[in-house]
């Protein structure tokens, strides 16, 4: 647990990194035109600002006029997001709005128009281009998956399930936002992950209003998840995921301008509380005063699922729509405040590595290079009965040698007694210098300069050169021995650490599902009851008269 809060203070940026908010105002429409609706924004040229009413200045990271194309708005705010995606960073775009402000337009676009696409299908043609230009298959392994929910009636539903199944927002043990039993379907290029965003928009739910005729009812989470494993150049596994959030709110609404009844009004009291719960995570969070460090992100189910997008793991942009209409100046002046202050707000994104994954990397790196050792070592143990085994030859031959002149010296010893006895019988000259030269050989040979000496004077330096070269073969290996028998104590201290760590971890998860049982059982219980006082609350309500 230590070495995981290590690496992530490590890779994360100590600043941390502002939320980036981009304003987006629409035409006016035509019923707006029909009503004589005046314009009350205005977009300052070459600058990031706005100014609402008279005297309302308002400054952004980026202003985007009416006459604004989609390839701009994707060009200046989600590209970068999707290149630091795909190196290993969490990344979130959301469209918030009032009811008729263009943001699923923004989001999604219109796929029959290549010019009027949203982000979604410019971000997927990016990712699969990215991909394809820098995979290499014998050092990549890239999976993509996607995922589509909405939320209605704060209801969490799968977009892509066909058959109805519970979802449940979970967390795990690092506090990380888990939706159980959502679908996830895997692709591997643009056109599939463009069809399945098809499906699910076909199936979310919509209704028309008297703002809206085709207004989105639920908040939807379409999710991009990314997993890469590279092989380094020290032939270890690294593994990186990262997910893209692409958000669009349900456009928050007032029941006298929509018209809004029965199923339709009690769609609209969920939205507006969903983003009343997303307002006061936001001021929470930009609020540099606050004494507590508590943010409701639990208030609602939108909150929970944007923790990581406001003040997390991720690099967030926030595309803001707004009306020029003066009839809709209000809504448009709290969605630029609600904006101004999402600006405020400072995330920490992180690489998104496997830690424990990137520890047992190292620890196999570090056991090769034990084998390594060992087996140069074990070369080395090898040179050394190489050089016992010459040794041992060259002491035979020196033996042989020396037994053939001992031979020799016995062969003279013999002729010098045959000259003595010619000596004695003949007495000539010639015959007396030869026994002299004999004698001189003699007695030289007998003074030290002995045959054997002499022949083997350079034999015995080979061997007494092996022998150094042994002694301080012997004792390297000596020295090795107790360096790798120190080394693989270490080893050992470690693996037990890590067992122990792991042990922890289990311990750990272990308690938290168990908790987390208690905490469903309850949930469980509570739901139950709740079904039981809505029924005596109905029949209560029957049998008034």
């Amino acid at each position: 647990l230590l070495y995981t809060i290590k690496f992530e203070l490590y890779m994360a940026d100590k600043e941390g990194t502002a939320v980036k908010v981009a304003i987006r105002v629409r035409p006016l429409l035509e019923r707006e035109k029909i009503k004589r609706c005046k314009e009350c924004l205005i977009v300052l040229p070459n600058k990031s600002q706005l100014v609402l009413g008279k005297d309302q200045s308002f400054t952004f990271d980026h202003v985007f006029n009416d006459e604004t194309t989609q390839d701009t708005i994707y060009n200046d705010t989600v590209k970068p997001l999707v290149h630091s995606c795909l190196d290993g960073y969490n990344a979130t775009v959301f469209a918030y709005g009032q009811t008729g402000s263009g943001k699923t337009f923004t989001i999604e676009g219109n796929e029959s128009e290549p010019e009027m696409q949203g982000i979604i299908p410019r971000a997927a043609a990016e990712f699969f281009t990215c991909i394809n230009k820098s995979y290499d298959g014998d050092k990549e392994k890239i999976v993509v998956n996607v995922s589509y929910l909405e939320i209605h009636l704060d209801e969490v539903r799968d977009l892509l399930s066909s058959a109805p199944e519970e979802v449940h927002i979970r967390e795990d043990e690092k506090g990380n936002t888990l939706v159980r039993g959502l679908k996830e379907v895997p692709v591997t290029n643009c056109e599939e992950l463009q069809k399945i965003m098809r499906y699910g928009m076909a199936v979310r739910t919509t209704g028309a209003t008297q703002m809206n005729e085709q207004s989105s009812r639920s908040h939807a989470i379409f999710t991009i998840h990314i997993s890469k494993q590279s092989l380094t150049a020290v032939r270890n596994v690294e593994v990186t995921s990262a997910k893209f959030h692409f958000v669009d709110l349900a456009g928050s609404e007032r029941a006298h301008r929509t018209g809004n009844i029965g199923e339709r009004f009690k769609e609209s009291v969920h939205i507006n509380s969903g983003l009343l719960a997303l307002g006061n995570v936001i001021s929470a969070l930009s609020d540099s005063k606050r004494k507590s460090g508590h943010v409701p992100y639990r208030a609602s189910k939108i909150t929970r699922l944007l923790k990581d997008s406001l003040g997390g793991n991720s690099r967030t942009v926030m595309i803001t729509c707004v009306s020029p209409s003066s009839d809709s100046f209000e809504e448009t002046l709290n969605s630029l405040k609600y904006a101004k202050r999402a600006r405020d707000i400072r995330n920490r994104p992180i690489v998104n590595k496997d830690v424990i994954e990137v520890e047992m990397q190292r620890m196999e790196s570090e056991i090769l290079q034990l084998r390594e050792q060992l087996k140069t070592r074990e070369h080395s143990s090898s040179d050394v009965s190489n050089c016992d085994s010459q040794l041992e030859g060259l002491m035979e031959e020196k033996m042989q040698l020396e037994a053939q002149v001992d031979h020799y010296k016995k062969f003279l010893q013999s002729c010098v007694k045959d000259v003595e006895t010619c000596l004695r019988k003949k007495s000539t000259v010639g015959l007396a210098k030869l026994l002299d030269r004999f004698k001189v050989q003699e007695i030289s040979k007998s003074d030290g300069s002995d045959l054997s000496d002499g022949a083997f004077g350079e034999e015995n330096e080979d061997v007494a050169k092996l022998r150094e070269e042994l002694k301080k073969c012997k004792e390297d290996l000596l020295n090795d021995e107790k360096i790798f028998a120190e080394q693989q104590v270490d080893f050992e201290q470690i693996k037990n650490e890590m067992n122990d760590k792991i042990s922890q971890y289990e311990d750990q998860i272990h308690g938290l599902n168990q908790q987390i049982e208690n905490l469903r059982l309850e949930n469980d219980t509570s739901e139950v009851q709740n079904t039981t006082l809505k029924k005596k609350s109905v029949r209560i309500a029957r049998t008034k008269p």
